[in-house]
């Protein structure tokens, strides 16, 4: 039904639970990136029984597809979620996490993204092809990087190819490079930078409410946790099938939520500003605007 398998596949002596979805990792992809929402709806005051019923399902989904990218992912955004209480530090966290990568780069041989590889080695899966893909991916930058390059070349980038003659891509940020190279890259990232400058920006807006202040602040926190999954899931995973609709929901959401916070910010910085002074306003006051963006361009 629905163009699965009906029996499904059997990894290591465990079968990959995958649902109606096309395959098992990106069944347990829905369920890691829908567990931080599922988070926000058993903290906040209505629906925590839906909420925790909701982890439960998410964990099952995540744990039984046996696949090493969502179990990184859902690891990802619970540890999202432990950095509620840091969330006015978010500056340091960034550069702490930085310094994480590099140190751990001193005390590996191979480059960084061999992480993969020694992550699978305790949860199972793919995590040397992964690391494999991603060390082939930055060796023929020259072949890709100004327009892309067709997916039959990267034949000899593994052992093992697919029908069509070409590597499995399992990396999101690696397919988006080699069908559209080093642009189409950059503007993904770009595209996940605004989307946390939005959220950033509408939390401080959601901080100044004393009424819905807090309940406003953990939904945008839940937000910012889901995308947190995706951005890390899509290191192990290329979207398809159903998880278009999740990743494409995962925008809208921040888009409609941080779009209202900022209509808020900005009504309320223009009842400060007269009618003739829109269009005539000094660089200091432009200056101060651009600290905390009112429209995130």
């Amino acid at each position: 039904m629905g163009g699965v398998r009906e029996i499904p596949v059997i990894r290591d002596g465990y079968y990959r639970a995958q649902a109606s979805f096309g395959v098992a990792i990106t069944a347990g992809s829905f369920g890691a990136t829908m567990l931080p929402l599922f988070i926000y709806t058993t903290i906040s005051s209505d629906g925590r029984l839906w909420g925790a019923i909701g982890i439960i399902a998410c964990l099952a989904i995540t744990i039984t597809s046996y696949s090493s990218g969502p179990i990184l992912g859902l690891i990802a955004g619970i540890t999202a979620w432990m950095c509620w209480f840091l969330r006015t530090r978010m500056s340091a966290i960034r550069w702490a996490i930085v310094g994480f990568f590099i140190i751990l780069q001193l005390m590996m041989n191979p480059p960084i993204w061999f992480i993969f590889s020694k992550i699978s080695a305790i949860t199972g899966g793919d995590g040397w092809h992964r690391s494999n893909l991603i060390d082939q991916f930055v060796n023929h930058f020259k072949n890709w990087w100004l327009m892309g390059m067709s997916l039959e070349k990267t034949g000899n980038w593994a052992a093992t190819r697919l029908e069509s003659g070409s590597v499995d891509v399992t990396n999101e940020y690696v397919s988006l490079g080699i069908r559209g190279g080093l642009i189409s890259v950059f503007l993904f990232i770009r595209l996940i930078v605004k989307c946390y400058r939005s959220l950033g920006a509408s939390m401080q807006v959601a901080r100044g409410d004393l009424i819905n202040g807090k309940q406003n602040e953990l939904l945008l926190w839940g937000i910012g946790c889901t995308l947190f999954t995706h951005v890390v899931n899509i290191t192990a995973v290329r979207y398809w099938d159903q998880m278009f609709v999740i990743w494409y929901m995962t925008l809208a959401l921040v888009s409609s939520m941080t779009a209202y916070f900022l209509q808020v910010k900005f009504k309320e910085y223009m009842k400060g500003v007269k009618i003739s002074n829109i269009y005539s306003m000094d660089n200091d006051i432009m200056s101060k605007e651009r600290k905390t963006p009112l429209i995130v361009d």
